[in-house]
């Protein structure tokens, strides 16, 4: 568990080795491995990765853990992008913006032939019958 005051020193430090914004720091940190290990024991343990409640964490935190649960699905993906994309932030967000067009792309289809994921209720159908 990071307390805030290391969470800061980490941050600090990687501000002094690159310059980028805190955003960007953020996605670095999120992909060491050292980080993500704590994140997957916490989320295996159920025990909180700062501490205190969600609510009282700060936005730092906040957007850590964010980018800590984004590289974690992407790393679980059946559809993972190569590392040079995960490296690389313009080209992974560009690789999200195409999936998620993609996606969108089969989701218009879907709608389009009539088998939308909506799910209907028991009253769209012709018979109902009451318990």
């Amino acid at each position: 568990m990071l307390s805030n005051e290391e969470l800061r020193d980490v941050i600090a430090d990687c501000k002094i080795k690159i310059r980028y914004k805190d955003v960007d720091i953020l996605r670095e940190l999120a992909k060491r491995a050292e980080v993500k290990m704590m994140y997957s024991i916490s989320k295996s343990t159920g025990n909180p990765v700062f501490p205190g409640p969600v609510s009282e964490w700060n936005k730092l935190q906040q957007r850590l853990v964010y980018w800590l649960a984004f590289y974690s699905g992407l790393d679980s993906s059946y559809e993972r992008p190569p590392d040079r994309v995960i490296k690389n932030n313009a080209l992974l967000d560009r690789w999200c913006e195409e999936k998620a067009k993609e996606a969108d792309q089969r989701n218009e289809q879907s709608w389009a032939k009539g088998s939308s994921s909506i799910q209907k209720t028991a009253y769209d159908h012709d018979e109902v019958y009451e318990l």
